[in-house]
């Protein structure tokens, strides 16, 4: 049958639908279903021209070198596999390989994101009631703010001054 004409789908129909976002599952199934439905017509058309009877044609014509004629141009014709002239797959394939490529990073990019923001998500599900939230936490858990409260994180405690002052032994 015409089936050996057609050599094996080049899509991976599975990989196709995991990498596919779920609003675009819909577009996938009706694809496959015109590619199922494509390769059926196909494969339903016989591989050969269908055979005509020649001879019965001879006896009805008055003429029969016309019927001679359409037997040899009808058995001489070939229709010819479609060639790729201008190296149409080899570019399909050299852009698949670059978007491939692409998908690659863009996934890196987007795993390294994700894991960032879940990060974020874990410090933000720690965070202090903001009662005990103190300026040095505030500056922990915002550190975009952390400018705000830069000179007052620097500038040395008082406390913190007396006691070491009472370890060197100058506070009475």
């Amino acid at each position: 049958m015409a089936a050996r004409r057609v050599s094996k789908s080049s899509i991976d129909w599975a990989k196709l639908q995991k990498v596919l976002p779920q609003g675009q599952q819909n577009i996938y199934s009706n694809l496959l279903a015109k590619n199922y439905q494509y390769t059926s017509v196909i494969a339903s058309l016989p591989e050969n021209l269908p055979k005509i009877d020649f001879e019965s044609y001879r006896k009805q014509l008055a003429n029969p070198s016309a019927i001679d004629k359409l037997e040899k141009g009808y058995s001489a014709f070939q229709a010819p596999y479609p060639k790729d002239t201008e190296n149409s797959v080899s570019k399909i394939d050299q852009s698949e390989n670059e978007e491939h490529a692409r998908l690659t990073e863009f996934l890196k990019q987007i795993n390294q994101a994700i894991e960032v923001l879940k990060a974020e998500k874990f410090k933000l599900n720690n965070i202090p009631p903001l009662e005990e939230m103190t300026m040095e936490l505030e500056a922990y858990y915002f550190p975009e703010k952390a400018d705000i409260y830069k000179p007052i994180l620097e500038e040395e405690d008082a406390y913190a001054k007396i006691l070491e002052a009472k370890k060197k032994g100058l506070h009475h």
